[in-house]
């Protein structure tokens, strides 16, 4: 079963995910991740992907609608502690040269932090 979890942070937005991340819970992972960011007005996102067991290519829709909403209201977001395999997703249609990836948690603060 897969499962979000979202953390308001001094200055920015931590997204955790876990679980097996399809087509049944992407679209709803989606709309109320958005909601929970507009909600908080804080638009500097770093999204946790370390406890994802799968991800097909809905779970991938719903990382690209992620990006696009925070880009669209000038912030930032950062996907870290990306597993082997969805990598090799994200490499595969080019999103590696689109999103910005960190290996770590610090790694990704670090990057959230810069202006």
């Amino acid at each position: 079963m897969a499962s979000y979890c979202v953390k308001s942070n001094d200055g920015y937005v931590e997204v955790i995910f876990e679980g097996e991340i399809t087509l049944e819970e992407s679209f709803d992972f989606k709309e109320e991740v958005k909601n929970r960011i507009n909600d908080l007005h804080i638009y500097q996102v770093m999204v946790n992907l370390e406890g994802v067991t799968f991800m097909d290519s809905s779970g991938l829709g719903m990382l690209i609608s992620l990006y696009k909403e925070v880009n669209e209201k000038q912030g930032k977001i950062v996907f870290f502690n990306v597993q082997d395999y969805i990598m090799k997703l994200l490499k595969l249609v080019n999103l590696d040269k689109i999103f910005l990836l960190a290996a770590s948690r610090d790694e990704a603060l670090s990057l959230i932090s810069q202006a």
